[in-house]
């Protein structure tokens, strides 16, 4: 053929050249358009994608569903706390049987102890004198600024 990839005849006029060129072109062409894929491509509603997207969102939409359905239990619940009067003789009964500690004494002493402890502390604190002389610091940086001055340095 003419105008197959492994010519080697040569040619003789330019437009039989050209005019085999292009048909070859054309054919190239119509190959590729209708080249059939092996691959297929096409969506299906039960590809795999698909799947994990319906479950995921059928799993967000029962999560919500949970969320809604124990806000709706938690409304009822203080619709019938708020609506039920409060007994002055109920709030008491409430009051009366609260747990005691059994290591109050204890925790106190401890307490106590380290509130001692810090206020020693602080008495420490307050007593100790600075180590740091700013009449000190004032003469070393005069002295410092002289040096400079004199562009000598000891």
């Amino acid at each position: 053929e003419r105008g197959s990839m492994n010519q080697t005849e040569p040619y003789s006029n330019r437009i039989l050249y050209r005019r085999d060129r292009l048909k070859a072109k054309e054919l190239h062409q119509k190959r590729i358009r209708d080249i059939k894929s092996t691959v297929d491509s096409s969506w299906t509603p039960f590809s795999s994608g698909s799947l994990t997207k319906t479950k995921k969102y059928r799993l967000k939409r029962e999560r919500v569903q949970k969320i809604e359905d124990d806000n709706r239990t938690l409304l009822g619940r203080m619709i019938n706390i708020m609506s039920t009067p409060q007994n002055a003789s109920f709030s008491h009964t409430q009051q009366s049987f609260k747990p005691k500690s059994l290591n109050r004494g204890r925790r106190l002493k401890e307490m106590t102890k380290i509130s001692v402890e810090n206020q020693q502390i602080l008495e420490r604190l307050r007593n100790k004198t600075s180590q740091y002389s700013l009449s000190r610091w004032e003469r070393q940086y005069d002295k410092q600024k002289k040096i400079v001055r004199r562009g000598t340095f000891e």
